[in-house]
């Protein structure tokens, strides 16, 4: 007998020691102050730290320059689109710098920009969006690949809210822009968070960790026995078709489409 009861959601709360056990923090957090004062626990909002007017870095020359003059202002903020590469320096200091390296679009080729790049990154304190994709971009140029970043922003955003739809910068803050200096703020606002939940260990000695080592096995790859695939395939394919077949005439004989709900519920 259907009861309404019955659909009645547990006590959360009643998780929490498990939850304990698997360090999830955050959970505990927003679940105990449900239990003390009935109110979501407040956070900071996410606000955008101080940037002077970004520098238009026009030729390899000045991009050096840059790096050399604002080092003493903070680790390198990177982000890459397929137009611009943004820098910023959490000390207030930004530059863009315009890709193209043809006739059609004017600006300079990605791979001298990230070959001047590259020495900044091996400093390994670089803060970034999607530090796996990045080393891709080095390997693929034959550019030496940094040890570790300082904070990817994307692994944070996981970290801290893993039901997220989107990671993109972009998803992430949608009522800013979508540069170095987003991405700069961002990350000094998770380090707060991830610190009070208490994954900054997680983050560190894990998270990161792991990205690289996933990135050296997506470049590796693996191997396969294709021609046993295909058998493999052929199998599958013959005994699909065959019990297909056999619904088909226990249906009568009458022909549908098994892929069709709506055909196979009217069968």
């Amino acid at each position: 007998v259907f009861t309404l009861s019955a659909c009645a959601l547990p006590d959360l709360r009643k998780g929490i020691p498990a939850l304990e056990r698997l360090k999830l923090n955050s959970i505990i957090r927003r679940l105990s102050s449900e239990e003390e004062s009935g109110e979501e626990e407040s956070r900071e909002a996410l606000t955008m730290l101080h940037f002077d007017k970004a520098a238009v870095l026009a030729v390899p020359e000045e991009i050096s320059v840059w790096l050399k003059e604002t080092e003493g202002n903070g680790p390198l903020c990177l982000f890459v689109s397929e137009t611009v590469v943004s820098l910023a320096r959490a000390g207030g200091k930004r530059a863009e710098i315009s890709l193209g390296g043809d006739l059609l679009n004017p600006g300079l080729d990605p791979v001298e920009v990230l070959a001047l790049l590259s020495a900044e990154l091996q400093k390994g304190d670089a803060v970034v969006h999607n530090g796996k994709a990045l080393p891709h971009s080095l390997d693929r140029l034959g550019l030496p690949l940094p040890d570790t970043f300082g904070w990817d922003a994307m692994l944070a955003a996981y970290l801290l809210n893993p039901q997220e739809k989107s990671y993109r910068l972009t998803a992430l803050c949608p009522d800013l822009p979508e540069d170095a200096a987003t991405l700069c703020s961002l990350a000094e606002w998770q380090r707060k968070r991830v610190e009070a939940d208490g994954m900054m260990t997680l983050m560190k000695e894990i998270e990161q960790p792991l990205s690289f080592v996933l990135f050296r096995m997506e470049r590796e790859g693996f191997t396969v026995d294709t021609e046993f695939l295909r058998k493999l395939g052929k199998k599958y394919t013959a005994e699909i078709s065959q019990r297909r077949d056999e619904v088909i005439a226990a249906a009568g004989g009458y022909t549908f489409n098994l892929n069709s709900p709506q055909q196979l519920g009217t069968t």
